[in-house]
């Protein structure tokens, strides 16, 4: 089986926290790009000497997948922008979109499936700007197995227990919609269990599980310990042509309707920020570990399996991929006619 992997760096542990080390904390895992004080909905403020800012309360994750926020935020993209951004950090996307309805954050970064879930709900939100991408040539994610495990293909996971990190996550929707049938296997043929990332590997190798489905940082860290771990596939044989959304950038679609500028000044910071990584892979993986506290060494291999998108022009194709493989993974229904434009704006346009 092919692996695509970059095995750079140390075997290290990451850890995933709330509180945000080294840099000025507002809140409970908070972050301000500016001195002044915040207020969702787009308002103003203005600090003394430059002209107003426009206030933006912002989710993300405590994961790699944000460093564009992370990156935008320390090197000073948000402000080039006319922004006063603070990020809130938050520890699922079906949390962010939450926050986005009570109306506590004006948008944030929100996983493609729980968007998906939202959206099919009649929950008004909008995607922006797609974060991250899956591709035919990198990954963040894999099926793991023990080193030494009889399982030699993803058709051998029958009769087997796999891990995942919680039920109705991108993980288990690729699980039950891509991964399985396309070895002619449904969950009836497997003990599927939920599991945190961080579990994963230890419950592995004491033979709790037999195949485990992480996300980078994990991922890459039980990729490296070849020792107890390999991989069983690294997904991008599975990934159809035009993609997979992975994260999105999401607000609520009244916002966007009635302050366009607000996503077009945002969108224009990410788009900065991802050349930044692209450009300066050392410093953006210091940054982001700092934010998430993860070692930074861990946080730039990380990245090289990540394909980020600054790009203002929607992937279509890539969502009408998300909702086939939503509908076999019966998170939207069979017979749904339910349309991924619905949500897909772009931030120059109203």
């Amino acid at each position: 089986m092919k692996n695509r992997y970059n095995h750079t760096g140390r075997n290290v542990t990451g850890r995933q926290v709330l509180l945000l080390a080294g840099v000025a904390v507002m809140s409970a895992a908070t972050l301000t790009a500016c001195s002044s004080g915040t207020s969702p909905g787009g308002s103003t403020t203005e600090p003394t000497g430059t002209q107003s800012l426009i206030d933006v309360t912002w989710g993300v994750l405590p994961s790699v997948t944000s460093a564009p926020d992370y990156v935008a935020y320390e090197e000073g993209f948000f402000e080039a922008e006319g922004l006063n951004v603070t990020l809130q950090q938050f520890q699922g996307g079906s949390v962010i979109v939450e926050a986005i309805v009570s109306g506590s954050i004006d948008g944030g970064e929100v996983g493609s499936a729980p968007l998906v879930a939202a959206t099919s709900k009649g929950i008004d939100l909008v995607n922006v700007l797609s974060y991250a991408m899956f591709d035919q040539e990198r990954s963040p994610q894999a099926v793991i197995v023990a080193a030494d495990s009889s399982l030699k293909t993803l058709k051998d996971l029958r009769g087997h227990k796999i891990a995942v990190n919680t039920l109705g996550s991108l993980e288990d929707m690729r699980l039950k919609g891509q991964i399985l049938p396309s070895v002619g296997l449904t969950t009836d043929d497997v003990e599927l269990l939920q599991l945190p990332w961080p579990n994963m590997a230890e419950a592995l190798a004491r033979g709790q599980v037999d195949a485990v489905l992480p996300f980078d940082p994990f991922t890459t860290q039980m990729v490296q310990d070849t020792d107890r771990f390999r991989v069983l596939s690294d997904l991008t044989e599975l990934v159809p042509d035009g993609g997979l959304p992975l994260t999105t950038m999401s607000m609520s679609g009244k916002l966007w309707s009635s302050n366009p500028e607000l996503a077009a000044k945002f969108a224009a910071a990410i788009g900065a920020s991802i050349k930044f990584i692209e450009e300066n892979p050392e410093r953006a993986a210091q940054i982001t570990g700092k934010a998430i506290q993860v070692d930074s060494e861990l946080v730039e291999a990380t990245l090289a399996n990540l394909t980020f998108s600054g790009e203002t022009t929607q992937p279509k194709k890539a969502y009408e991929n998300l909702v086939d493989v939503a509908k076999k993974a019966g998170l939207l229904p069979a017979n749904s006619t339910y349309d991924p434009s619905r949500f897909l704006v772009e931030p120059t346009s109203r």
